[in-house]
């Protein structure tokens, strides 16, 4: 990898991350994940530390950066298979599950 292109991946590293702290601080708790993919061996996670209630007044944001996970994995080789670019425009988001209603007796 030349300078160039690293530059041009360090910028689209921090774009990335911004989108993605953006993402999940946005949508008041409903994304709990927002994951960007830079290149097949290069993604950018933000993941909330913790669900967010009505008592919240700050929220703890973990920033990871590297080599995908298995499931970011396979999402990259059915992408590559349908003949999507890299950088993908979309980011991707993972939420909370929804609650589980409780069964009255």
């Amino acid at each position: 990898m030349n300078d160039s292109q690293f530059q041009l991946t360090a910028l689209r590293v921090r774009a990335a991350v911004s989108d993605c702290i953006a993402e999940v601080v946005a949508l008041n708790g409903a994304a709990r994940q927002a994951t960007s993919f830079i290149t097949p061996k290069l993604t950018v996670k933000a993941t909330r530390q913790r669900k967010p209630d009505r008592r919240d007044t700050r929220t703890t944001i973990l920033v990871s950066i590297g080599r995908p996970n298995y499931y970011e994995a396979r999402i990259i080789k059915a992408s590559l298979k349908a003949g999507v670019a890299f950088p993908m425009k979309s980011i991707y988001r993972k939420e909370y599950p929804a609650k589980k209603r409780a069964s009255k007796k």
